[in-house]
């Protein structure tokens, strides 16, 4: 008798934010082992779920915007990490709201409670700053969603920012034309449009039939520049 899996996501409605994905782990370890420095940076979690990325750029002594559209994955999740990590008493964010700022004298973060189609808008509203790093995990799996992020991307990252994507190259399960390859493709190929490039710069296979990367995004003339410096 065949038995059918219950879905980890369902679309627009829950997304998988209760997990924490493999490719978290792969995050915390490059940032880690790469030493970047968040001290005094401002940094974007999309997607946050539990907000273990963010968190760690908490510690770090950065200043962080969580994302999270679905409200019962912040108030059950990442509410409940950041009071256990930072020894905080935030209490939940009631329905009415979809802004949350803490700021005293052991960190500065704001959880924003909306989709990725209305973030710029709400980021703009709520008058935060261009960010230095934009950090996201396993959030590649709907190809509908690459012009959001990008959009994203272009409107919030500072020059010389950059962001880093945690991503397997293929997700079994969901639609085709989603992963590593693919998002990479999607930002080279519209790069005259965002002026932004990606690239691998971390790879895991892990004995696994999918590699779990990290991709790196930035802008697309700072990179030119790089590159002369180099040769």
């Amino acid at each position: 008798m065949l038995i059918k899996k219950k879905k980890v996501v369902k679309k627009n409605i829950y997304e998988g934010g209760f997990l924490i994905w493999e490719c978290t782990w792969d995050m915390l370890k490059f940032l880690h082992k790469e030493k970047i420095d968040f001290k005094n940076k401002n940094i974007l979690e999309l997607g946050c779920a539990h907000g273990l990325v963010g968190i760690k750029a908490l510690l770090d002594k950065g200043e962080v915007v969580f994302q999270e559209f679905n409200k019962n994955v912040i108030n059950h999740s990442l509410i409940p990490n950041l009071n256990k990590n930072l020894n905080l008493d935030i209490q939940k964010m009631n329905e009415e709201s979809s802004c949350m700022q803490i700021k005293n004298e052991q960190v500065s973060f704001t959880i924003i409670n909306t989709p990725w189609y209305n973030l710029n808008e709400k980021l703009k509203n709520e008058n935060i700053k261009p960010f230095d790093f934009i950090l996201g995990n396993e959030i590649l799996y709907r190809w509908e969603q690459y012009l959001y992020i990008l959009q994203i991307l272009r409107t919030n990252l500072k020059k010389g920012g950059k962001a880093y994507i945690g991503t397997k190259s293929y997700y079994f399960g969901f639609e085709e034309g989603t992963g590593t390859n693919f998002f990479i493709d999607y930002v080279n190929n519209n790069s005259k449009l965002f002026n932004l490039t990606a690239k691998v710069i971390q790879s895991n296979r892990d004995k696994s039939v999918y590699s779990k990367d990290i991709i790196e995004v930035a802008f697309a003339k700072e990179e030119e520049e790089e590159e002369k410096k180099v040769a």
